[in-house]
């Protein structure tokens, strides 16, 4: 499962602010974080610009 996928998973279940805690040991997961309501925003008006995982 990818971070994207793992972060929005988190983001509808435990919230916003939640989602913005930054996990693990990535080195960019407060960079990503800080951007997050832009990348939301982003991905409402045009999902089609994100990779989708294949789920098998």
């Amino acid at each position: 499962m990818s971070s994207l996928s793992r972060w929005a998973a988190r983001l509808r279940q435990e919230g916003q602010q939640a989602a913005l805690h930054a996990r693990g040991g990535d080195p960019h997961a407060r960079a990503i974080a800080a951007q997050a309501a832009l990348i939301l925003l982003t991905y409402e008006r045009e999902p089609q610009l994100f990779l989708h995982e294949p789920r098998a």
